[in-house]
């Protein structure tokens, strides 16, 4: 938001390196708090993909998307693999199975309309992965409002991002959105976590 100006327009004036160190800064807190909350080898886990994230943002920060889309992609794959060793599925509710398909539907329908504009259609697999993330976050034993919504709004971010970039050539016209839903959902789906593995002690 500080560097979109919106409501900000002193914050937007600074240098984007003292940006980046604040978002970094704030980033970081949460891979501590959560390293603290849950124990032993959970906290390496789940700290681990919160690291990523991390370090996928700084990479962007910086103008290296394709490597940043790149890590955040694994960092998603490996939230999915989390999702479901940390806090396996629950199959006592049908109605939450069906809507964890609902962003990958959505990721879908983006590309059936990109139809052979390969180089949009390469853009669209990044929320692919933080799709995938969603759906196992949703039917896992992960806090639907905490780790579960935390991780759809992370993927509306990328989809807002894709979306600005097909239709509008630059993301910066919805970078507030983007910076928006990527740091609430980042904080819930962190939330999540310690939520989950302070109530267990341990996993």
């Amino acid at each position: 938001m500080a560097r979109s100006g919106l409501g900000f327009e002193a914050l937007a004036a600074l240098p984007k390196s003292s940006v980046i160190l604040w978002k970094a800064t704030a980033e970081i807190c949460l891979v501590i708090a959560v390293f603290i909350t849950a124990r032993s080898q959970v906290a390496l886990q789940l700290s681990l993909y919160v690291f990523l994230i991390f370090i996928a943002d700084i990479i962007l920060a910086l103008g290296f998307t394709a490597l940043a889309g790149v890590l955040f992609a694994v960092a998603h794959l490996y939230a999915a693999v989390i999702y479901f060793k940390l806090a396996p599925p629950s199959h006592r509710k049908p109605r939450l199975k069906a809507i964890s398909y609902l962003p990958l539907i959505a990721v879908l329908a983006l590309w059936i309309y990109l139809g052979f504009n390969h180089s949009f259609q390469l853009l669209a697999i990044f929320p692919a992965f933080s799709a995938l993330a969603a759906l196992a976050a949703i039917r896992s034993r992960y806090p639907k409002l905490l780790t579960g919504l935390g991780t759809v709004i992370f993927w509306m971010s990328d989809m807002i991002f894709v979306l600005a970039v097909i239709f509008t050539g630059s993301a910066a016209s919805a970078g507030w959105m983007v910076w928006l839903t990527f740091a609430s959902g980042l904080l819930l789906l962190t939330l999540g976590f310690i939520r989950q593995h302070s109530l267990q002690g341990t996993a």
